[in-house]
């Protein structure tokens, strides 16, 4: 990391407050323009750090507010997380292969204390903010620039991919150039910034989404078993992941191309993806396996294995919330093509 000119500050002490309140601190101490993001907006924690050396003051303030420092000399920041709504919750997707007797079972752990959520009032950035090709814009308290809201201070069309839609931007900046302020923009909420000729877009970065719609997933409480059972849901959680890391850069786009698009991946045998999918199988198994004998829910990955149709490809089909589901082609028992079996 390139080294910052840092004032001669040793210590900054941040009282705890909203993502605004950080960034006004930041600056007012280092003189510095400053913009920080969040995917899931919330209070960020009491913070002190030193300031006489920039890789030092990242790790601390990572460690302490869980803010990550983006790639570069500037002070952009960002949570690295997607909003809850963008990437479909764990929980969602094994909902029907719960039941309330096995619910009682499981501990959800809370999200950490001080880790409190918070409303952001959405603003657009004023024309006034914009003079002689410059920025400057400080947002107050809970207030957050919406990236669309940007188009009347900066007097283009803003275009911009979905997914960022409802991202919020605190920012303190003064005197910045606007190509320079869309660019830190556009790297706090993990996009790519383009400045044409009639508008300015905020285009889908691929990898940096996938990055963060994993991140996100991890992030999610799951159940803590206290039966000493595999944990399925930490099962679920390893599979999708592995399945959203597998896909190229184009099947990221694709899947994210519009709020209801997906993509479907055919798992060709032998494949790391397939070898995977067949664990995830048998895992499923062994908890259908497990069922009482009055449970309604599907059995339908016991003896799945044995009844694949090898004629036809199996796939896996990734949405635009990064949920992922199993189309499994099978044999009915004369060995005839039966349709496929979803998981």
């Amino acid at each position: 990391m390139t080294t910052l000119l840092i004032a001669a500050i040793a210590v900054i002490k941040f009282d705890g407050g909203t993502p605004s309140e950080f960034a006004t601190v930041l600056a007012d101490n280092l003189k510095q323009n400053v913009v920080v993001s969040l995917g899931q907006p919330r209070i960020i924690e009491k913070a002190s750090f030193e300031t006489t050396d920039a890789d030092v003051m990242s790790r601390e303030i990572r460690s302490q507010t869980k803010l990550v420092m983006q790639p570069g000399s500037e002070l952009v920041f960002s949570d690295d997380l997607l909003d809850r709504d963008r990437v479909r919750s764990s929980q969602q997707l094994l909902r029907r292969a719960r039941s309330e007797a096995e619910a009682q079972f499981e501990v959800v752990a809370p999200p950490p204390p001080s880790a409190q959520r918070m409303d952001v009032s959405f603003v657009g950035l004023p024309a006034k903010a914009v003079a002689d090709g410059k920025v400057t814009v400080k947002t107050e308290k809970s207030e957050g620039l919406q990236i669309k809201m940007l188009e009347a201070g900066l007097g283009k069309p803003v275009e911009v991919h979905w997914i960022y839609e409802q991202t919020p931007v605190f920012a303190n900046v003064k005197d910045m150039p606007v190509l320079e302020f869309t660019k830190w923009v556009a790297r706090a909420i993990g996009a790519k910034a383009v400045a044409g000729e009639k508008s300015y877009r905020f285009e889908l970065d691929a990898q940096e989404i996938r990055k963060r719609a994993v991140a996100t997933i991890r992030a999610e409480p799951i159940p803590t078993l206290q039966t000493g059972q595999p944990n399925e849901a930490e099962q679920a959680r390893t599979f999708r992941i592995s399945c959203i890391n597998a896909l190229t850069t184009k099947q990221v786009s694709d899947a994210l191309a519009s709020p209801g698009s997906s993509v479907v991946i055919v798992m060709t045998p032998q494949s790391q993806l397939a070898r995977s999918a067949i664990q995830r199988i048998r895992q499923v198994e062994q908890t259908q396996l497990g069922y009482g004998p009055t449970d309604r829910r599907p059995r339908n990955a016991i003896g799945l294995l044995q009844r694949i149709d090898n004629s036809r490809p199996a796939t896996l089909v990734i949405d635009a919330q990064f949920g992922v589901t199993m189309e499994i082609p099978v044999l009915d028992q004369n060995g005839r093509s039966a349709g496929t079996v979803r998981l």
